[in-house]
């Protein structure tokens, strides 16, 4: 097994209305460490991470983060400011309130 520091874009409720309306492309980032067999098993997981962040961030499980097709990938671990990033293992869900507990614009 082996870490892999999985990245993801998104925008935040706040970010989607105000790039719809003024054509911008503000968006965020987040990132979490995941233990795996693979690379590709840790950017599977990954991106059902990503997808279930990002409905509990719109507060609306109809919005699908896949379908936005944001932005993911695996970053070298020397990117990670270490103390500031998840842990988790294939199958294994992080605490997605506290991920989301930083924005204020949550509806």
């Amino acid at each position: 097994m082996q870490e892999y520091l999985f990245c993801w874009g998104y925008e935040t409720p706040n970010q989607l209305r105000m790039n719809e309306a003024n054509g911008w492309e503000d968006e965020d980032s987040m990132s979490v460490f995941i233990t795996a067999e693979s690379e590709q098993a840790a950017i599977n997981w990954g991106r059902e991470i990503a997808e279930r962040f990002f409905c509990k961030l719109h507060n609306n499980e109809d919005i699908s983060w896949k379908n936005h097709r944001y932005a993911s990938c695996i970053l070298d671990t020397a990117d990670a400011q270490v103390h500031t990033v998840l842990r988790v293992s294939v199958g294994e869900m992080p605490d997605l309130d506290t991920m989301i507990s930083r924005y204020n614009d949550v509806e």
